[in-house]
């Protein structure tokens, strides 16, 4: 069940806000977990939204540690981004097992699992062909359940992206552009 904080609103213009903020949800959505042993992991590839992890556990290699990925959303985002589809589509990923599990909403962000998992490039992802053929059937069990949702839905879509046309969307969800 997703919690609802709509009286929480993370300022994100300072990293120490922003740790101070999420240091606050996730001990809402993590009672076990221990505020003083908190470890943070600011992610900086966004645009406009602010991303940081808080996990507890193995300092050297935080990737291995159970996170909690705070996001706080970047101003006026919500023109281009349909915020509710945006938690129906969370929410239904996970329940088919492939998407991270959505653990509370607050006025200005989402916080959720953070997935373990690599990155593949073309190359490596040719390379792998010839070589290690599993991967392929992992990326079809979880491409499978997410093709059902959507032709099983009395819409063939559901979508994030406001000013996309329903063409143009569901051709890039398809091809997991997405």
């Amino acid at each position: 069940m997703v919690k609802q904080f709509p009286d929480i609103c993370i300022n994100g213009e300072t990293e120490e806000s922003l740790k101070n903020g999420a240091a606050q949800i996730v001990s809402l959505v993590k009672p076990s977990w221990r505020n003083e042993d908190f470890q943070y992991k600011i992610f900086t590839d966004g645009i406009s939204n602010k991303l940081i992890g808080v996990y507890v556990g193995n300092v050297k290699f935080p990737d291995m540690a159970e996170m909690v990925l705070v996001r706080v959303y970047g101003a006026k985002t919500e023109l281009i981004i349909d915020r509710n589809a945006e938690v129906r589509n969370m929410t239904v990923l996970n329940q088919v097992g492939c998407g991270c599990e959505l653990y509370a909403q607050f006025e200005n962000g989402l916080a959720y699992e953070f997935l373990h998992g690599e990155m593949y490039t073309q190359f490596v992802l040719q390379w792998f062909f010839f070589i290690e053929v599993h991967i392929f059937e992992k990326a079809t069990k979880i491409k499978l359940p997410i093709t059902l949702i959507y032709l099983i839905n009395e819409q063939p879509r559901l979508l994030i992206f406001n000013f996309l046309p329903p063409p143009c969307s569901f051709f890039l969800f398809s091809t997991g552009l997405i």
